[in-house]
């Protein structure tokens, strides 16, 4: 953290502490980033239409830009990581866990909507993606799975009357 001075405006650094990039903020951010270009380049091959009459590439686009900030700024709070001078030191290797079930699960949608159907497929998911964290419980993993499919449900089957197969 910053020492600060008596009387000083200006805080002055802690000598113990060092300011470096996060690389778990850089990489995911980078690869946040990426995964949104991508979808942003399959959606420009639908019509964006207008605030009004919204086209069907007009969702997506939107939410592609969404996603291209989110890991720029994800990126940009790399730089605050201010670590203690030792654990700055060492070398920590990268924690390939949680971006594997995050990414494993967006694959896992793509798998199952159009087979399983949407009530299964957004509890599978949502139990793959709690995988990432080792220190999660069964018991919640399973609660937090029943309710986010049931608010899932609530929203965009019954609330927004999208056209989705509920079950398979």
């Amino acid at each position: 953290m910053i020492a600060e001075q008596d009387g000083a405006k200006n805080p002055r650094p802690d000598p113990q502490l060092v300011m470096r990039w996060d690389r778990t903020h850089l990489i995911g951010g980078a690869i946040q980033s990426l995964i949104g270009l991508g979808a942003l380049y399959v959606a420009s091959g639908y019509s964006f239409g207008s605030s009004v009459q919204m086209g069907p590439g007009y969702f997506p686009r939107i939410l592609s830009v969404i996603f291209v900030v989110l890991g720029l700024i994800t990126m940009a709070t790399g730089r605050r990581a201010v670590l203690p001078s030792e654990i700055a030191a060492e070398r920590q290797p990268l924690n390939w866990r949680p971006p594997l079930f995050i990414f494993g699960s967006i694959l896992l949608f793509l798998l199952l909507i159009d087979r399983a159907g949407f009530v299964v497929t957004i509890f599978a998911v949502t139990v793959f993606a709690r995988l990432a964290d080792r220190n999660v419980s069964w018991k919640s993993t399973l609660v937090v799975a029943a309710v986010t499919t049931a608010l899932n449900v609530l929203i965009f089957i019954l609330g927004l009357g999208m056209p989705l197969k509920v079950w398979w």
